[in-house]
């Protein structure tokens, strides 16, 4: 059918031709599929479309493109644009296909797999990427994906008249996802807790690829943390550093932690939980130890920031208590690069989902929210201190 309707001809002049749909519907696999019948060379990728469009003008015949709703809306053809919609699969469909990973469900069940899936195959696989995810994650997982594919013209169409996406889906979205599609909005800092976690799992595929590092969940185990951090997300602030240590970290806590926040090359966040994240390195520190191992990672502050931290321990300054029992330490600091206040919440997103899930004690001093708090493993709490960077980095009793 699809065949049938992009042979027929258009008048006028040349027009792209452009298979549409939800990311990870199958569009690439449909057109690799019919690309003999049009031949290969009449594709050029959106992007091309989107900023050379001038290059592709005197070309014979129509040109083929696949796009998401958000990037047809982006293409600069003053010509005729006809959009083919490339739908999800239906409840049938679905469950055909995701039983090829029925291995991997854990405790999902098939039917909360299609259900969440919208009936779009790469979200299916995304859910098999961590264990143990909630119905709450599969929904932020899934209403962010389709919020990040429409952009935020069509969504606004869209939460008018919800029919609107069966163009695109042939599964409905249940209370849950719609409520997470319908709420991620654009903010003044280009971010939003929901579309970070739209790149963060395509961000984990591509890193256990490309560097065969397999990382750890990206959700945090907090609910609180999670909130905390869409506020800040959302809402911003004017004092935009974050500091966090964790003064009792293991052996196999140091290795953990090693492997997924420290890059095998100098000065980049390459393969690690920060690209994962979408992070970058400006204003960065990172300090690591175990007994005489020492690794480090910073373009900001000072390697004796650490020994700071743990005199004011030593002296009773922080709510935590020293231990023999660990003797590895951990410290992390970052803040904004002229405005930009995001970087420094997705290094802390990456760095403290990953402490969580290893059930590692530390405290975090948050500018952007003007507050501190102390995480305990043994309760999953998040318990709001007093704030402590300042007096630890700049008051002279700690100063080494």
């Amino acid at each position: 059918e699809l065949v049938q309707v992009v042979e027929q001809p258009v008048e006028g002049r040349l027009c792209v031709i452009a298979l549409t749909g939800i990311s990870g519907v199958g569009k690439d696999s449909l057109w690799d599929s019919i690309k003999d019948n049009f031949g290969e060379k009449r594709f050029v990728p959106h992007y091309s479309l989107e900023f050379s469009p001038e290059e592709y003008r005197h070309r014979k015949g129509h040109i083929f493109t696949t796009t998401t709703p958000i990037e047809l809306a982006r293409l600069n053809w003053r010509g005729e644009v006809v959009p083919i919609i490339v739908k999800g699969m239906n409840a049938d469909e679905m469950s055909t296909y995701v039983t090829q990973f029925s291995e991997r469900f854990g405790k999902l069940s098939q039917e909360q797999v299609v259900e969440y899936s919208l009936g779009i195959p790469l979200l299916a696989q995304r859910f098999f990427q961590n264990d143990g995810m909630t119905e709450k994650e599969l929904a932020l997982i899934a209403g962010s994906h389709l919020r990040y594919c429409v952009g935020g013209h069509v969504a606004k169409r869209i939460r008018e008249n919800p029919d609107a996406l069966d163009r695109y889906l042939s599964l409905p979205l249940n209370d849950d996802v719609r409520d997470v599609f319908e709420t991620t909005e654009p903010n003044p800092y280009t971010y939003s807790f929901e579309e970070v976690y739209a790149r963060v799992l395509e961000r984990q595929a591509e890193i256990r690829q490309r560097y065969e590092n397999n990382l750890t969940s990206p959700f945090f185990v907090s609910q609180e943390s999670a909130d905390l951090y869409a506020d800040m997300i959302t809402n911003g602030g004017d004092n935009p550093c974050f500091d966090l240590f964790a003064p009792h970290v293991s052996r196999e806590q140091f290795q953990r932690i090693e492997r997924e926040l420290f890059s095998r090359q100098r000065h980049t966040l390459n393969g690690t939980r920060s690209d994962m994240f979408g992070a970058q390195f400006r204003k960065v520190g990172l300090w690591l130890e175990y007994d005489s191992h020492v690794k480090m990672a910073f373009t900001e502050a000072h390697p004796e920031d650490i020994q700071k931290y743990q005199h004011a321990l030593r002296e009773g300054e922080l709510p935590l208590e020293s231990s023999s029992e660990n003797p590895g330490a951990f410290y992390l600091h970052s803040h904004d690069h002229r405005g930009f206040t995001i970087n420094q919440l997705l290094i802390g997103m990456a760095t403290e989902t990953l402490l969580q899930h290893m059930a590692v004690e530390y405290i975090v001093d948050y500018g952007m929210a003007q507050k501190a708090c102390l995480y305990d493993p043994k309760t999953n709490t998040l318990t709001e201190i007093p704030r402590f960077s300042d007096d630890i980095l700049f008051n002279k009793k700690y100063r080494t």
